[in-house]
């Protein structure tokens, strides 16, 4: 894992919301992977993949259960990166950091060639 602090994006208060979103990500593999299998399964039985997103009980059209986890935990996901300041949409609302004031003077030609 990439260390973001030394970036000023995240300190150790946000320790516990980077935590939580580590929870939903694994909720969203999870529930992906179970997917995947059982399009694997429909695939192989001949059967439309598509079906393993609606609930299997006759007569009753609405989502699977998989699939109401999987979409639950990556809008959660993505609620705790924005909260962090780790999407681009957040990024923008983030402070800038102060840049360096650059040197404008006439001296800066003279001063030689870096060391």
């Amino acid at each position: 894992m990439v260390d973001v602090t030394h970036l000023g994006l995240l300190s150790e208060l946000d320790a516990s919301a980077l935590a939580l979103h580590c929870s939903a990500w694994h909720q969203v593999v999870h529930a992906e992977t179970a997917l995947n299998a059982q399009r694997q399964r429909l695939l192989q039985a001949g059967r439309d993949p598509a079906e393993a997103l609606l609930s299997d009980q006759p007569d009753m059209q609405r989502r699977s259960p998989l699939a109401v986890a999987a979409a639950q935990a990556r809008a959660e996901c993505n609620a705790y990166l924005a909260a962090l300041g780790l999407t681009p949409a957040s990024r923008l609302r983030l402070p800038a950091p102060k840049a360096e004031a650059e040197d404008t003077s006439p001296s800066r030609f003279f001063k030689g060639p870096p060391p």
